[in-house]
């Protein structure tokens, strides 16, 4: 027989645990979308730098950034 208090720490226990499991896969999921975020920002923004630099000439008559 349970006394009283053991389904309230049962109760407690639970949530504790769904809490931190979900704190736990917020950060997993979160962290790996904004590494590829990071990737995409970065491919993004050398693809448009080349195309800048194919489409713009300079007053130099060189390339802009190299």
């Amino acid at each position: 027989m349970q006394s009283r208090w053991m389904p309230l720490v049962e109760a407690a226990t639970i949530i504790v645990a769904g809490y931190c499991l979900a704190v736990l896969k917020q950060v997993i999921v979160f962290g790996l979308f904004g590494a590829v975020f990071t990737v995409i920002l970065l491919v993004r923004s050398d693809l448009l730098r080349r195309v800048f630099n194919a489409v713009i000439p300079s007053p130099l008559g060189t390339p802009i950034n190299r």
